[in-house]
């Protein structure tokens, strides 16, 4: 499936971040996350992502990339920095398993320690532009699909592009 990603505003906070000081935040993008949405949500059409998301809703497991690569123009992987940014992740037999309705990159002030998670709270809620964000991971890209049942036998590859 190829699909659209929503870039959340609070992208553009670790962007400034990232941009102003090498030092802090301590990651871009870092981890794809894969979870199966709110409860009430028709898993076959789950609600469009909105710019204001700040975590999963219900996050299954979250998992660092396999590879980062810079992507030309044509479409072709290189050697040197671009625009464009593959972030490919790849979910084992005994990961992810379950119905995946939402996805998405964080990065930010996001442990290494993948069983330790800090979103923003409320996630999901009214937008506070004003929460400072050097204490959370960051929610960076959010997207929301038709249901994916991944069962314990298969693998899934997910490549996310991003544009700049």
């Amino acid at each position: 499936r190829e699909k659209r990603n929503i870039v959340v505003k609070d992208a553009s906070i670790l962007i400034a971040r990232l941009v102003k000081d090498n030092q802090e935040p301590s990651k871009g993008a870092y981890v794809l996350a894969v979870g199966s949405g709110d409860t009430g949500w028709d898993p076959m059409s789950p609600p469009a992502a909105t710019d204001t998301q700040r975590a999963l809703y219900s996050e299954i497991t979250r998992k660092t990339f396999s590879d980062t690569q810079f992507i030309d123009a044509g479409g072709i992987p290189v050697g040197y920095p671009t625009h464009i940014v593959d972030f490919t992740t790849i979910y084992t037999e005994s990961e992810a398993v379950g119905p995946l309705v939402e996805m998405g990159l964080i990065g930010g002030n996001i442990s290494t320690n993948l069983a330790v998670k800090n979103p923003v709270s409320p996630p999901n809620g009214t937008y506070d532009p004003t929460v400072d964000l050097t204490s959370y991971e960051t929610l960076l890209n959010f997207l929301t699909f038709p249901v994916v049942n991944k069962p314990a036998t298969s693998t899934l590859q997910v490549v996310w592009r991003l544009t700049f």
